[in-house]
This record gives structure tokens, C-alpha cells and sequence, in this order.
């Protein structure tokens, strides 16, 4: 067969969906209980604080235990929550913390620290370095920088969010394969090409120790373990089915966790991939910008769950990715070396920030102006499902009379260069 992975993908989906609609899932006791082991991630929110242990999502209601950091080696007390009803304003919040792995919740009143785990202490410190100089040296705009470098939203406010919404550009504050890709690049400026094995490990290792600070997450995991298998690949000169991989990927991870199935990053980071992959070679050859390309081959699979989801479209999503996708790059950089900097040479790390600082009003401004305040935005009522499943059975078919087109089209190219050679040769 010779794309294994989507035959595998379509059974996996079809299990993961019977598996989550059909499994009595093991509920912890609603009494007291206690979970041990090392923070390794934490987030701070209006209300309350949330503390990640393997597993195991602790809330502290109240932010009563402020002093819990990531590394902590501890000991926590509290009440489980149902997650088979937990509801947030009608949100089905359990599937969604079980979509992301999370298989139990408590609710911490009390806890005990018994040490610390010196790896994630320090990538706890660097988190918290990266933060507080942001909003020390970048003031108004550090919400945003420490949102779209180390996914910490928690200070984004609505404005931000319907101005990102109104010009189609929400997936900028989304750590996701666009960001890997732009860190991939400072690295590649740093350690240079990857042409051996070793470079690769190097590379992968802090790839890895990116993805834990900014707390994983589907999109960008997805994005890294890509990456590393495709320069794998391209060191033994071999070629890489780039469908065919991201299928088995996918499968892989719904076998190890049904419930991600429902999880929308999960929706949208792979059928945007695999949407770009198929589509642009096609739309390329009438556009002449690629961000043009990419964004409108990424929307013939995402459009339609984005709609389901949101009930919106931005029309001017294209202008507004023509925008900002050249820019973050710039935007992330100057963050990295500003903050760098600010801690060698305090000065200068400051001068580049408000260099940083004028490029990202200026991109705002444009943005406002694109978006216009939700004018160029369409509503829509809720989507009925089927009608997405017949999008999608169109789609489908339609990938597969282009790609039995394009291969003939190709035999036939090659049948005639190979005449060609052959009378060339008489």
C-alpha cells in the first residue's frame, strides 16, 4: 500500500471515537486524595493557579499557594473533580484536560515540598526570567511577546484577542509549527546547517527542552518531531512522504490517548499540514507570494473547523498573514537577543527592545486596520456536522482525481523526455 499511514489514520479515528463514546472511564474518588511527584509546569491565571504533575492537573483556587515552583518535589492534598462532569459556562472542560492527557484534577488545600528536580528548577528559572524581563523592558507589549515565545497567556487581554480574531491572524498567538519553525532558524543561525548526526541531536535536544518550557501541546509537538525525522531522513539521503508521516504520527498519538481526537489544536495543526502538503503545489502556480499560497491551501482543511468551532471567518485572513507571518519572525528574534543581552549588557538590551517595541505597534496598527473591528468578519449559525462531513468527502475526492492527474501528467512527461533522449541519441 502505498500510503499506509492514512489507512492507518482512518481506523485509528474510528477507534479513538468508539473508544471515548463507549469506555466507562476509571473515575478517582470524589474524597480527599493525594497525588507526589515534580511540578513541571505552571500557570498563573486571574482566578487561580494551575500546577502540572505528570498526568495530574492541581488548581489552587484563590492562588492560595503561591509558593509551589516549577521543580518542586511535592506532596499535594486535596478533592478530585469529576471530569466526567466537569462544565466550564457549558465547556466541556474534562474531555478537553483528558485531550491534552490530563486524567485526573484536584483541587489543592494543602501541600508539602520535599525538594526540588534540578532540571526543571532551571527551566522553571528560565521561564520566569523570560517573563518578568518582558514586562520589565517591553511594558505594554510584553503580554504579547511572552504569549507567542513561551505560550504564557495569561496577561493577553480581550483587545488582543479580537484584533488577532478580526484580521484572521489568531494562530500568531498559538505556539505552533510557524514558531518552531522561527526558533529552528535562530538555532540553524547559531550551530549552522545540520549536516551531521551530531548537530541533529544538538538541535533536537533543545527542541526538546523548548517544547517542556513552553508546556507541549499538539502543534508543537507535531511540528518538532516532523522536523526531526525529515533532516533524519535528508542525512540518509532518503526521500520523505510527508502525508504518509504525519498519518502514522497522528495515529501513534490518538492510540496513546483517544480523547485528543476532540482536542482542536490537534484538529487544526494536522489538517493544516497535510492541507499545505497537498494543496500548494497546486494554488503556487497562480500566486505570486508563498504566505499567499500556504495560507489558502491551509484553509481548505482548517476553514471549515474553524467555522464549526467559532461560528466566524475572517475574510481578510490573507492580508493579515501577508502582515504579521513575515514579521513575527522579525518580532521573536530581536525578543531573544533583547532579553539575551538585557541580562549580559543591560543597556543594549534594552535599546533593542524598544527598537522590537515600535516594529510590533506599528504590525498592530496595520492589523486594526485589516480587521477593522470585526466588519470584514463573517457570522455564521451553528454548522451542522454532516454538512462537514460532505465538505470533506468533496475535498477528499477531489485530492484524489488531482493526484491521479498529476501522476499521469508526470508518466506522460517522462515517457516523452525519454523519447526525446532516444532520438537525441540517433
Amino acid at each position: 500500500m502505498r500510503r499506509f499511514g492514512i489507512f492507518l489514520l482512518a481506523i485509528t479515528i474510528v477507534f479513538s471515537i468508539y473508544k471515548t463514546k463507549n469506555n466507562e472511564y476509571d473515575e478517582y474518588s470524589l474524597e480527599n486524595s493525594t497525588v507526589e511527584g515534580i511540578v513541571s509546569n505552571k500557570i498563573e491565571k486571574k482566578k487561580s493557579i494551575e500546577y502540572y504533575i505528570g498526568n495530574t492537573l492541581v488548581v489552587d483556587l484563590g492562588k492560595k499557594n503561591k509558593k509551589i515552583e516549577i521543580g518542586d518535589k511535592v506532596e499535594i492534598y486535596g478533592k478530585s473533580q469529576n471530569l466526567n462532569h466537569l462544565f466550564l459556562h457549558g465547556f466541556d472542560y474534562g474531555t478537553y484536560l483528558r485531550s491534552k492527557g490530563i486524567d485526573r484534577s484536584i483541587v489543592i488545600s494543602n501541600y508539602k515540598v520535599n525538594g526540588s528536580d534540578n532540571f526543571y528548577y532551571n527551566l522553571g528559572s528560565l521561564k520566569k526570567y523570560i517573563i518578568k524581563s518582558n514586562r520589565m523592558i517591553y511594558k505594554e507589549n510584553s503580554d504579547l511577546l511572552n504569549a507567542i515565545l513561551v505560550g504564557d497567556k495569561t496577561g493577553i487581554d480581550n483587545e488582543y484577542r479580537y484584533l488577532f480574531l478580526d484580521s484572521g491572524t489568531s494562530h500568531i498567538m498559538a505556539i505552533s509549527g510557524l514558531h518552531i519553525g522561527i526558533i529552528i532558524g535562530i538555532l540553524t543561525l547559531v550551530f549552522g546547517r545540520i549536516n551531521t548526526f551530531k548537530k541533529l541531536a544538538l538541535i533536537s535536544s533543545v527542541l526538546y527542552m523548548y517544547n517542556l518550557l513552553v508546556g507541549g501541546g499538539c502543534s508543537i509537538t507535531r511540528a518538532i518531531i516532523l522536523y526531526v525525522i525529515v533532516c533524519f531522513c535528508s542525512l540518509l539521503d532518503k526521500r520523505v512522504d510527508i502525508i504518509n508521516i504525519l498519518s502514522i504520527m497522528a495515529s501513534i498519538i490518538l492510540l496513546g490517548n483517544p480523547y485528543v481526537i476532540y482536542n482542536i489544536s490537534f484538529q487544526l495543526s494536522y489538517l493544516s499540514m497535510i492541507s499545505i502538503v497537498i494543496f500548494m503545489k497546486y494554488i503556487d502556480k497562480y500566486m505570486y507570494s508563498k504566505i499567499i499560497s500556504g495560507t489558502i491551501a491551509s484553509s481548505i482543511l482548517t476553514g471549515p473547523i474553524i467555522l464549526y468551532y467559532f461560528n466566524s471567518y475572517s475574510l481578510v485572513s490573507i492580508m493579515g498573514n501577508l502582515v504579521m507571518i513575515p514579521i513575527i519572525g522579525l518580532i521573536i528574534i530581536l525578543d531573544v537577543f533583547s532579553l539575551l543581552l538585557f541580562y549580559l549588557w543591560e543597556e543594549i538590551g534594552i535599546i533593542i527592545a524598544k527598537i522590537n517595541s515600535e516594529i510590533i505597534n506599528t504590525s498592530l496598527y496595520l492589523l486594526s486596520k485589516i480587521g477593522n473591528d470585526g466588519a470584514n468578519t463573517i457570522e455564521f449559525k451553528n454548522i451542522d456536522l454532516k454538512v462537514l462531513l460532505i465538505y470533506y468527502l468533496f475535498i477528499f475526492s477531489l485530492v484524489k482525481y488531482l493526484e491521479i492527474k498529476y501522476i499521469n501528467k508526470n508518466k506522460f512527461l517522462g515517457k516523452k523526455v525519454n523519447s526525446l533522449e532516444k532520438l537525441s541519441k540517433m
